[in-house]
């Protein structure tokens, strides 16, 4: 129940404005209600009392979804300072950097996270994607099969995946 946790974390921050993890918490849940807006002060908030790689992270995923790129790519990558083996910040930096049209650098992104955490769906989704829009089918074939076979409701894998299958013939 969102709006009841937003409620008590709201409390939490009235009776203790400098309770960084109920800022954390509460910027959280408002971005579960698609509040990016909302959320961002919470952040910068928790940012001024306590020290985590997830705050600057999610801070960048709000700007991500209000439409701030710029905003977005600076505070994720302030997160992968904070912790370099951080495979959610860079599938988020790929996202960002094929979203801006730079498919080189999302591939880089998410090979950088493959390698660090090998069985991240989300990288092989986004990679295998990546190799398809490139051309690269072989490449992109079994990273788009393992996200099929653990998420067979995604349409748009399971569509790129038939694909590749009816190319290979």
């Amino acid at each position: 129940d969102f709006p009841a946790a937003r409620r008590a974390l709201l409390e939490a921050v009235r009776l203790s404005p400098r309770h960084g993890k109920a800022h954390f918490f509460l910027g959280n849940v408002l971005l579960l209600e698609n509040l990016p807006e909302a959320a961002i002060p919470r952040f910068k908030s928790a940012l001024e009392t306590f020290s985590d790689p997830n705050i600057p992270y999610d801070l960048g995923l709000a700007y991500r979804i209000a439409g701030d790129f710029v905003s977005a790519r600076r505070w994720i990558m302030q997160a992968l300072r904070l912790k370099p083996d951080f495979p959610e910040a860079l599938v988020s930096l790929g996202d960002l950097s094929r979203v801006q049209g730079n498919l080189y650098e999302a591939q880089a992104w998410f090979e950088k996270a493959l390698e660090i955490s090998p069985g991240d769906l989300s990288a092989a989704r986004e990679l295998g994607l990546v190799y398809l829009s490139a051309g690269r089918l072989e490449q992109a074939r079994p990273l788009l099969q393992r996200v099929v076979e653990a998420f067979p409701d995604d349409a748009e894998v399971g569509r790129a995946a038939a694909l590749i299958e009816s190319r290979r013939g």
